[in-house]
């Protein structure tokens, strides 16, 4: 089965067209358009290094971080890969994370 992540990314529109980088690449499960950016997300992906769509994608974030978002969550708590500064985007993409408690106790 192996360790599967989520990822979400959102890229300007003029970016490459990650899901065709691969034809039997099914990669994602969501692909949307907005406002001049594209929204890439991923609910249970292998996200391995020497994939070509994996080491396209992770190229191209970090070479223009100051207009992408790159989010991805793996299964341990602990795994969080955060690249990029387009907070303010128009998907809301982001992660959260909380403490929770049952307040009835």
């Amino acid at each position: 089965m192996g360790y599967r992540s989520e990822v979400g990314f959102v890229v300007p529109e003029n970016a490459p067209r990650f899901e065709k980088l691969d034809e039997d690449a099914d990669c994602f499960d969501s692909i949307r358009d907005a406002d001049g950016y594209r929204l890439y997300v991923a609910e249970q992906i292998k996200w391995y290094e020497g994939d070509n769509v994996v080491d396209a994608v992770e190229e191209y974030v970090r070479e223009h971080e100051d207009d992408c978002l790159f989010v991805r969550i793996g299964e341990s708590d602990d795994d969080l890969e955060v690249i990029g500064h387009l907070w303010e985007n128009p998907f809301n993409l982001g992660y959260v994370r909380e403490l929770r408690f049952d307040e009835s106790v």
